[in-house]
Formats: C-alpha cells, structure tokens, sequence
C-alpha cells in the first residue's frame, strides 16, 4: 500500500530492482516498465530488510492465498466487522455480495489503498497512472473508493463562509 505494485511485483522484486528513490521493474500482468518513487515509508521497510536476505530487499513471500488467508484473519480481529455489498457481475448479470468488510480485503486493497489515498492527498491522477501502470482513465475509476470523511472535509474545505463571502466579493 506504499507503492501501489501489485503483489506479484512485489514477490519477485530482486535488490537490481532497487535503483537508488525507484523501484524499477517489468510487471508481470502486463509487461510494463514501471519507475516507481519509494516514498519515506516503502524506505523504512526496505532498510528494515535490508542484507537480510540473499538478492531480494524483502523477505520470500508466501503464496497469496495464504497472505490473504492471514489478512483477514487480522482483519477479523481488529473488528472489521460492518456489513459491506458489494455488486459485481458475471456477463450482463448482477450479483450482489453481503459480508463483513473483513471477508473483502485481500493484498489487492493495499493497491487500492495506495491509489485512493494519493488521489485523495491530491495527486494527479495521470501521475497515479504512470506510478502503478494503469493506462486507461476507466480502470482508474474502479479503484478510486473516496471516503465519506474524506468528502466531508473536502465540502467543508469549499462550501464555508469564508470561501462563498470571498467568491462573492471578487
């Protein structure tokens, strides 16, 4: 969730793939070149691993469905327990899920994670797009998941006194 690489990336990343404030690598799923910047936090981790293990910066993964397996079980601990739908489809129907939120997340959120929360810092989206590989302005819609506290201090940021009395006034 620091860098927005999917989970298949980060598996196979080797210590040639660390070049100085970038990852760099071919992604598996599409075969993209990616120049990813490491942020303060992906740098903390990467030094934590760092020499600990022969030509990787980060320790063997684990399959992913066991990483995803002991995901929701954290998940489940802390509580994530609200009712969460979710609709997708199979063809032209439409199948709606009801499960604890805990029952959703996955490795993936950690990307969508990454991809929301820079979007809602204020990151341009083309600069979101050309960090995690994502070439169509679609694709980056179904990972954007705004949060309604996020919303609301963006309303309250625009719609307040002083703002409308200042746009009134020029």
């Amino acid at each position: 969730c620091f860098t927005g690489l999917r989970f298949s990336d980060i598996g196979r990343l080797r210590n040639e793939n660390i070049k100085e404030d970038f990852i760099v690598l071919k992604t598996q799923k599409t075969k993209d070149s990616l120049y990813v910047p490491i942020n303060a936090f992906a740098r903390e981790i990467l030094d934590k691993y760092k020499g600990l293990y022969e030509g990787r910066p980060l320790p063997p993964p684990f399959a992913n469905q066991v990483i995803n397996r002991f995901i929701k079980d954290v998940a489940k601990k802390a509580e994530l327990n609200d009712l969460t739908m979710v609709e997708k489809f199979s063809g032209s129907t439409r199948i709606t899920l009801s499960k604890p939120k805990y029952a959703f997340i996955s490795t993936h959120t950690g990307r969508r994670t990454f991809i929301t929360l820079s979007y809602e810092k204020g990151m341009q989206a083309e600069m979101i797009m050309k960090i995690t590989g994502i070439k169509k302005w679609e694709t980056l819609k179904k990972y954007l998941k705004v949060s309604e506290k996020s919303k609301l201090a963006k309303m309250q940021e625009f719609w307040n006194w002083d703002t409308v009395n200042k746009a009134i006034t020029v």
